[in-house]
């Protein structure tokens, strides 16, 4: 007996829907209005693969410190001069204990914004989705410079020429234009703000990894 439900023949793979058809003599036309928005989300999508790996490296950093505080090699510079001794060793445990914790759930959402850069990079929708949680905690970590970049993205992500170029249809239009290209002027201005980007991040994570050896010393014996 057949199922009333089904189509007329389900034999045939399901389509996923795509807002945006276009036909092949408008591909240059389509890739030029949207090539603007494409090399932003890429280069938004490196950014963020170098924020998640230097966000992962400080996190190793913590995840060593919280070990050896741990291993009792470590603590934080006054902190246990102030704890009796009979309860200083749980002191000590429940420290290091947090050192590891947070770090590792700072590794895993390391891991997510790596992940979701190397998605927008290659223009998944996938990295579009997974932007929208990642974007609100990013928007808190270094307010107001991260805060800023996370607006500037949703922006671009949820404007009509960023979910054009997340469609079914785009990576079509990409192959059939290679000749396309940005302008000089966008060119030069995407190579200039790169090296600001980078100076930004690396002093960031030199200042979390100063923060969090710098208030450790060896424990007095």
């Amino acid at each position: 007996m057949e199922n009333p439900y089904l189509p007329a023949d389900s034999s045939e793979p399901i389509q996923l829907r795509d807002d945006f058809q276009w036909s092949p003599e408008q591909y240059p036309r389509i890739r030029q209005e949207h090539l603007h928005y494409e090399r932003t989300i890429k280069d938004l999508g490196a950014l963020s693969m170098l924020f998640g790996f230097l966000t992962m490296l400080v996190c190793l950093v913590g995840f060593g410190c919280g070990v050896l505080i741990l291993m009792g090699r470590l603590q934080w510079a006054g902190y246990l001069d102030k704890i009796p001794p009979r309860i200083e060793f749980f002191e000590l445990m429940k420290q290091g204990a947090g050192w590891v914790v947070v770090s590792l759930l700072g590794g895993g959402f390391s891991y997510s914004v790596i992940r979701m850069g190397y998605l927008l990079r290659k223009l998944d929708p996938r990295g579009k989705s997974m932007a929208i949680p990642i974007l609100v905690i990013l928007g808190f970590l270094a307010f107001p410079i991260t805060t800023l970049v996370s607006i500037y993205l949703w922006v671009i992500l949820s404007s009509d020429k960023g979910k054009g170029v997340f469609s079914l249809s785009y990576p079509e239009v990409v192959r059939a234009t290679p000749s396309v290209r940005l302008s000089e002027r966008m060119r030069f201005h995407s190579v200039l703000a790169w090296p600001f980007a980078v100076v930004f991040l690396a002093i960031l994570t030199a200042t979390c990894i100063g923060g969090l050896v710098g208030g450790l010393k060896p424990p007095v014996q």
